[in-house]
């Protein structure tokens, strides 16, 4: 997401931008090598949907041309390559982070994501609200994360 908004003022594009990034990225996952950085992947769909934007765009919501963002994806790229970058390292940080969680939070997690259960029929289990539980599976999404990034952080060093 910050990628994307390093290119637009506007935070609904953005917004818009990312969630079609996602969705490409959905799609096409299986045309992903694992062996390379996730990240510069969904920068090149991002990129090429900023592109499509801006042409798009009469008015100024995008800050950038598409000389600029070719300068900013060169740079970043530039610093980019780093270890805890591919998708094989990404998944292995994650599920040691989740195998970290308090055993409550990891059940809630296997339960949503592995077993594929909806928020209502976990909060009929567990014996909250679903908001409770929608906003329970986004602290400990929020905990993965940065848990993740202490973990890839550290494999740089």
């Amino acid at each position: 997401m910050a990628y994307i908004r390093t290119f637009t003022r506007d935070v609904q594009i953005a917004e818009d931008l990312f969630q079609e990034t996602m969705l490409i990225a959905w799609r096409k996952f299986d045309e992903f090598d694992s062996r390379e950085s996730l990240s510069a992947w969904l920068r090149g769909i991002a990129k090429n949907l900023i592109r499509n934007a801006w042409r798009k765009q009469s008015n100024d919501r995008l800050v950038f041309d598409e000389s600029t963002a070719d300068a900013a994806q060169n740079a970043i790229e530039a610093v980019e390559i780093q270890g805890g970058d591919t998708w094989l390292e990404r998944l292995s940080a994650l599920s040691d982070c989740i195998s970290r969680l308090p055993a409550r939070s990891r059940e809630l997690v296997t339960a949503r994501y592995a077993d594929k259960r909806t928020t209502d029929e976990l909060a009929l289990s567990v014996g909250i609200s679903a908001e409770a539980v929608r906003k329970r599976l986004q602290r400990i999404r929020e905990q993965l994360a940065d848990c993740i990034e202490r973990h890839l952080g550290e494999a740089t060093r």
